[in-house]
């Protein structure tokens, strides 16, 4: 189990850089300096929940630097995909949301390598306040908290912020991945005018703004309480040959309100969006609870039209059986940590994020280097997921371990590929298959072959020809799997 404590260890990093960022962001806008994990704050002190606090602290890095890997931190994951948590309010420059699918990615410009494709956001919302929209970068910050639920396997946002006429709303949002079903998203928005009564509108929609394929094709459709959204990736073909095929990914959003309201469905560009227009009274409890359903034309027989896919499951059942699985499969592979409570928080957040990246990965896509929650390596299959990842499930769920080793079988045909595009002094050293050291879809080598730095200097990278111990490594973690759980029937069939 060394490697996978390794794993589990290797999260801590990220930690600490965000920490480190947000007290120098805090530092240069000379204001107090907040505890990111907030030991005085229940119940998030406890190792249930990874907690930052930024009240006061303006988001205006929150894509730039190690102050991006929140929105990675709190991301919401189930191995099918996964979903960036940014701020719902905020696009470009400031916090971009992004929702990634396993295996579905966009080739680059040198028709060479390729990257994850972001998809449409699900969760973007705005509030306006008789008009004027809810905005942290203008108005005053009372309260900003983001967390990570452990044992419910959520990401919540809460917020209480003053405008210039005095008016303190406050507002609450949590979102996640369903375990239970990988098709599945959900996300509850709270409002409360704390001191006055006004109009309240709120706008939750799908962003397709985010997506980052320049030529995607759109297309939507809006009916009585659902919103469905369809992106098209075209077929493209890589300089070898390969083919990175014509993809449909379809979302469906049903948003339900607890309180009367009028409300009107809108476009604003690529924005889809129902818009809820409610007469607030002090106090009240203003809650929109939002089912997404989110499939890719792969998943479908005969690639039917994704519109008229979507899920019926209300939001309450959806969230109770998501967190009851999370809660079951902490229980099954938890580790206990005497004596030291930050260790036990970062163990208890590292192994969830395993459960949640595994849950539902599929044969012909594996676990990434940063799973799917942003964009770095591009969402490739590094040699990371059979020494350090692929270990914690060979002990704790054998069936998902057999199935990220089916990735490398399903791309066993990419391997052999990556040998014949060797050079023939090259293949005098070894025969058979090379796995690639960064691998997509079809298994072929996607390493780039140099990068430009920070400085604008271009960069050879020799990976993914000089990195040969990728092939032992597959081997050595299907023996370990072997090993433990004695699996004849795989060894002799794949």
């Amino acid at each position: 189990m060394k490697n996978s404590i390794d794993g589990i260890l290797g999260y801590l990093k990220n930690f600490e850089n965000i920490n480190n960022s947000i007290e120098k962001l805090a530092e240069l806008a000379n204001i107090e300096s907040h505890s990111v994990l907030a030991p005085n704050y229940q119940p998030h002190c406890s190792p249930d929940f990874v907690f930052y606090d930024t009240t006061g602290i303006l988001p205006v890095c929150e894509n730039k630097g190690h102050f991006a890997s929140l929105a990675s931190v709190l991301s919401v994951e189930n191995g099918y995909f996964g979903t960036r948590s940014c701020l719902e309010e905020c696009y470009g420059d400031i916090s971009t949301g992004a929702t990634y699918i396993a295996g579905v990615y966009t080739v680059n410009k040198d028709m060479q390598t390729d990257k994850l494709a972001v998809m449409p956001d699900w969760t973007r919302v705005c509030v306006y306040i008789d008009g004027e929209p809810v905005d942290i970068m203008e108005q005053k910050m009372l309260c900003h908290k983001r967390y990570f639920d452990i044992q419910a396997g959520t990401s919540v946002r809460e917020l209480k912020i003053e405008d210039s006429s005095g008016r303190i709303t406050s507002i609450r949002t949590e979102k996640f991945a369903s375990l239970k079903d990988k098709h599945i998203a959900g996300q509850a928005i709270t409002v409360i005018p704390e001191n006055y009564s006004g109009q309240i509108s709120i706008r939750a929609g799908i962003d397709g703004k985010v997506v980052n394929v320049d030529d995607a094709h759109f297309e939507r459709k809006a009916q009585e309480g659902s919103i469905m959204f369809s992106v098209i990736l075209p077929e493209k073909r890589f300089k070898d040959g390969e083919i990175n095929p014509c993809r449909v990914i379809s979302m469906c959003r049903r948003n339900s309100v607890s309180v009367q309201c009028c409300k009107y469905s809108g476009y604003d560009g690529k924005y889809a969006f129902e818009e809820f227009d409610i007469s607030a009274q002090k106090g009240e409890e203003i809650r929109i609870n939002s089912v997404i359903s989110i499939y890719a034309n792969a998943d479908i027989d005969n690639c039917v039209d994704t519109h008229a896919l979507y899920c019926g499951a209300s939001f309450e059942n959806a969230i109770r059986e998501h967190k009851s699985i999370v809660r079951q499969r902490l229980r099954e592979t938890g580790i206990t940590i005497c004596g030291d409570e930050t260790a036990q928080k970062f163990a208890n957040y590292s192994i969830a994020r395993l459960i949640m990246a595994g849950e539902h990965n599929g044969e012909k896509s594996s676990i990434t280097a940063r799973t799917l929650t942003g964009p770095s390596y591009a969402g490739h299959v590094f040699w990371d997921c059979e020494i350090f990842d692929l270990p914690f499930f060979t002990y704790t769920n054998p069936e998902k371990a057999k199935t990220m080793l089916m990735y490398r079988y399903n791309t066993l045909n990419g391997a052999r590929r990556n040998r014949e595009l060797e050079s023939e002094e090259k293949k005098k050293d070894c025969r058979g298959a090379r796995f690639a050291w960064e691998s997509t879809s079809s298994g072929v080598e996607r390493t780039p072959s140099s990068v430009i730095n920070e400085k604008g200097q271009k960069v050879k990278i020799l990976t993914g020809t000089h990195e040969k111990h990728i092939t032992p490594d597959v081997a050595y973690a299907t023996y370990e799997y072997w090993l433990a759980t004695g699996d004849d029937e795989f060894l002799r069939k794949h």
